[in-house]
């Protein structure tokens, strides 16, 4: 996959994501009573003592916006298309060429996703969701191991879309603080501070079951809204995540 520097996210992307995560973080902090003078105070202390490793690679093309959810879309289509499952709904296991095949599979979506993957090579791609620890070779054909694409190399790309989600959630935090009850956006969080540490393995494992296929149906839904009719009607980004967030307890004082 050629570089394609109109695909990578700049400084400027995460310039406006953070006005977003900013405007909205100061909304909720006003509501908390933290001072102009204790927010300048956080920001300036932590840019003193927040360390970024000197040997993190400036930008990754590959792990550019439109591509990942290129990587996603694909992935999607591989669970969900006819062509790609057998008679149980399973996704098959795809040898390189044929039909289906991980060329078949590919063409598919570069159809879907012109701009994101027009420069996109068969080899690379695979190798990218080998990489990923989405897709593993057995046997002289590829099998899926999970519907999506883990964002899993450093990098200023990989952390601008990340700002940019975390952005969307800190907006919804605001959104949810300052309105009626009536007018707030889903939002809900599990939250356990003395979980048991050797419980977390079935916490992740429950997610990546009943989750990813909550995940799956509503990717269903949200992926071509358009298709199916002509009616002109209002139209509005949607965007589901799961996350899990594990903090063992400090343990350097035993």
């Amino acid at each position: 996959m050629a570089d394609n520097d109109k695909l990578i996210p700049t400084s400027e992307e995460a310039a406006e994501s953070l006005k977003r995560i900013v405007d909205s973080l100061v909304t909720m902090l006003k509501f908390c009573g933290i001072t102009e003078e204790q927010f300048s105070g956080f920001v300036q202390t932590a840019y003193r003592e927040v360390d970024v490793p000197e040997n993190s690679p400036s930008h990754d093309p590959s792990l550019s916006k439109q591509q990942m959810v290129f990587y996603g879309s694909l992935l999607s289509m591989w669970y969900q298309d006819p062509e790609f499952v057998d008679d149980h709904g399973d996704p098959r296991a795809l040898p390189m060429h044929g039909v289906p095949s991980m060329t078949s599979l590919l063409k598919k979506a570069v159809a879907l996703y012109p701009e994101a993957s027009k420069d996109a090579n068969l080899e690379y791609v695979i190798r990218r969701l080998v990489e990923a620890g989405a897709i593993e070779e057995r046997s002289g054909e590829y099998h899926i191991l999970e519907p999506h694409f883990r964002i899993n190399t450093p990098g200023s790309v990989a952390a601008i879309n990340q700002i940019a989600l975390g952005a969307e959630y800190i907006e919804t935090c605001a959104h949810n603080t300052t309105t009626p009850k009536e007018k707030r956006r889903f939002q809900r969080i599990a939250r356990g501070p003395s979980f048991p540490v050797e419980e977390v393995p079935r916490i992740k494992a429950l997610l990546e079951d009943q989750g990813m296929n909550l995940l799956l149906q509503l990717d269903g839904m949200l992926e071509n809204p358009e298709k199916g009719t002509s009616v002109d009607v209002d139209r509005a980004m949607v965007a589901v995540g799961l996350y899990l967030t594990v903090k063992e307890p400090n343990t350097a004082d035993e």
